[in-house]
């Protein structure tokens, strides 16, 4: 940082670009009256040609607003389909039981079970 070079130079400029033309974009929160949790994964078997390493992600929705999402390239190789959506199941259950105890904390029960 103090002794910056042209290549820090153009990467600040093409981020300070990327920030200018999506400064649009963004999430939408709607009010609800539902703090119903509800959550969805997905994962992609070997995906990358390169080192054979799969992907995995979930999001969590409280009522109709997204409230946590992840996408992530697995450390390992997983030998089976099977064996990485359990992986990912694991990845959304672990989320989902942090958001329930911080809601729980926050004095917001769960009155129907999660979907």
């Amino acid at each position: 940082m103090a002794h910056p070079i042209t290549t820090h130079w153009s990467a600040i400029k093409q981020i300070l670009r990327y920030l200018k033309s999506t400064s649009s974009h963004g999430l939408s929160l709607h009010a609800s009256l539902s703090f119903e949790l509800q959550g969805y994964t997905d994962a992609d078997w070997a995906s990358s040609p390169d080192d054979r390493r799969s992907t995995e992600g979930y999001c969590i929705f409280l009522g109709p607003n997204l409230i946590s999402w992840s996408s992530t390239k697995q450390k390992v190789v997983s030998r089976s389909s099977a064996e990485l959506e359990y992986q990912a199941l694991v990845s959304l259950t672990v989320e989902i039981t942090w958001v329930q105890t911080l809601l729980k904390e926050l004095c917001i029960s769960q009155t129907v079970p999660l979907l």
